[in-house]
């Protein structure tokens, strides 16, 4: 069956949409479900922060290399940044997924998929650090 084939999607919630509500679902075993822990979400935003940091770290001693060579100016650099961020045609800051075609069936999926999920084919990104 193909995706077009399948019914309409059913907004209809299945379970409890309280994720404070310990109850399980109607279509899960009683206790199936681990409690909700706060505590995990914070853990998880302090490693993204660190993870943040390395990365403002690394790219400013990348800069600096860059800038101290005199291979390119301050004004060089945004303007580099700019002319990145816009090839999704909007400047927000950031690089947004794009959609690309899978070489081997032609199916269509987003960037930041290292292979095809039809045919499991390597996708090969346009730039390095696309999203």
């Amino acid at each position: 069956m193909r995706w077009q084939d399948h019914p309409p999607f059913d907004p209809t919630p299945i379970g409890p949409l309280n994720y404070n509500d310990d109850a399980p679902s109607p279509h899960e075993p009683a206790g199936a479900r681990p409690p909700f822990k706060p505590e995990r979400f914070t853990d998880d935003m302090v490693q993204l922060r660190r993870h943040v940091d390395r990365l403002t770290l690394a790219c400013q001693a990348m800069w600096e290399l860059i800038r101290d060579r005199n291979l390119a100016t301050e004004a060089e650099l945004e303007e580099k940044m700019l002319e990145v961020d816009l090839r999704d045609g909007k400047a927000d800051g950031r690089i947004a997924t794009q959609v690309l075609t899978c070489p081997q069936c032609g199916s269509n999926t987003n960037s930041r998929r290292t292979q095809c999920v039809i045919c499991g084919a390597p996708l090969k990104k346009e730039h390095l650090f696309e999203g």
